[in-house]
């Protein structure tokens, strides 16, 4: 939930906005640490996914990063089962009404 009220923008349609989702609109880390878990069986929190390259964060030798990364690259739906971060959809269709928002 928004706690501040949002400047109201002129709709503006030739204004591309292109959002990230990994960490900004969406939880990657948990989904991607279910994947970790279920391939080398080592459970670890959020919180210690510390750097960029989450395999080097939680340790994984080459052959589990490989593994879990085909783990990921192989799941059907993977991505569109990412949880969203709450009011994400809020804040995506609030950037829709003044320009073309692209996730």
């Amino acid at each position: 939930m928004l706690t501040r009220e949002v400047p109201t923008l002129a709709p503006t349609p030739h204004l591309r906005i292109l959002l990230d989702c990994d960490g900004v609109l969406a939880d990657f880390i948990s989904r991607m640490l279910e994947t970790v878990a279920r391939v080398t069986g080592r459970v670890h929190s959020p919180d210690q996914v510390t750097k960029f390259d989450f395999c080097a964060a939680l340790g994984l030798t080459y052959d589990e990063a490989r593994a879990v990364k085909k783990g990921i690259g192989e799941t059907a739906g993977f991505c569109s089962s990412i949880r969203p971060y709450p009011d994400a959809r809020h804040g995506v269709r609030a950037l829709r009404e003044i320009g073309r928002a692209h996730v």
